[in-house]
């Protein structure tokens, strides 16, 4: 939406399994959706919207955007042993044209907690890319202490751009909790909340993978003006390998506890039926 390859309204057809260089590529359930917008892609989750819309895009812009989210460089943070992950850009020996396929919902490109982080944040804070630190202040002997102050980075998005990609997420948030049309139940019951699922394959350093994951969720709250970008990692999660059993109850309780700790009241309105507001019940 940013080099405007397409728009919140745009649609590919999403019919679950795509052929391309002699490969299969699936959605995760094998499942397709018909037609389907960006918003769609983050609400089911679907491999094969990703890869299109990437296509639509092309190499030159979709690695513009990985570069400009900071993945594949260090972050900066004030910790020993930070590693800036890994992907192959074009050009690269390792680089082949199925690549953009398969970077585009994911795989083949191994980031960092805190690099999804900053990106979330970033998209919290009306695009703009913040220079992440662990120490809020400095001080001597004397008494005399320094603060650590906020360092802009970047900007990948605009402020247009990511308060859609806001809404967007809001949808996604509360279609976890949501088991069926229309969506009248909220994820964080009284708050706006947006927040995403995402799961990784656990490499086993021959070349393969051991069949386990990581199941994630990450997000920011409250979204008419984020405070909190929050992950949520379980590696090698046993009952759900793709975190929505496993990292979302856990990411709910988080924001559902910030919300109470900032004092943010919640909104008696965004609440559904059987839900009361800043609590959150089971999964």
């Amino acid at each position: 939406m940013q080099a405007n390859a397409f728009d919140e309204n745009s649609q590919v057809i999403d019919e679950g399994t795509i052929r391309r260089y002699e490969y299969n590529l699936s959605n995760y359930d094998f499942n397709g959706h018909g037609p389907i917008t960006p918003g769609g892609v983050l609400y089911y989750s679907s491999n094969i919207g990703a890869l299109l819309f990437a296509e639509q895009m092309g190499e030159s812009v979709f690695y513009k955007a990985v570069d400009d989210f900071g993945f594949g460089k260090l972050t900066g943070i004030e910790l020993p042993g930070e590693t800036g992950g890994i992907y192959w850009k074009p050009g690269s020996e390792n680089y082949t044209p199925i690549n953009l396929n398969t970077n585009s919902y994911g795989q083949g490109i191994a980031v960092t907690p805190l690099q999804i982080v900053r990106m979330t944040a970033a998209v919290g804070n009306n695009g703009v890319m913040m220079q992440p630190y662990i120490v809020q202040k400095r001080c001597n002997r004397d008494g005399t202490c320094v603060d650590t102050e906020p360092v802009m980075q970047s900007q990948p998005i605009s402020a247009r751009v990511a308060l859609k990609v806001r809404g967007m997420l809001m949808r996604s948030a509360n279609h976890y909790v949501n088991a069926r049309q229309p969506d009248d139940l909220w994820l964080v019951p009284g708050f706006r909340v947006g927040a995403k699922t995402g799961t990784s394959s656990i490499p086993d350093g021959y070349g393969g993978y051991t069949g386990q994951t990581i199941g994630s969720v990450a997000g920011m709250a409250p979204l008419e003006a984020p405070r909190y970008a929050v992950l949520v990692k379980i590696d090698r999660p046993i009952d759900d390998i793709y975190g929505i059993a496993t990292a979302l109850p856990v990411y709910r309780r988080i924001v559902a506890e910030l919300m109470r700790y900032d004092r943010i009241a919640p909104n008696n309105a965004l609440v559904g039926d059987g839900q009361r507001a800043g609590v959150v019940y089971g999964n």
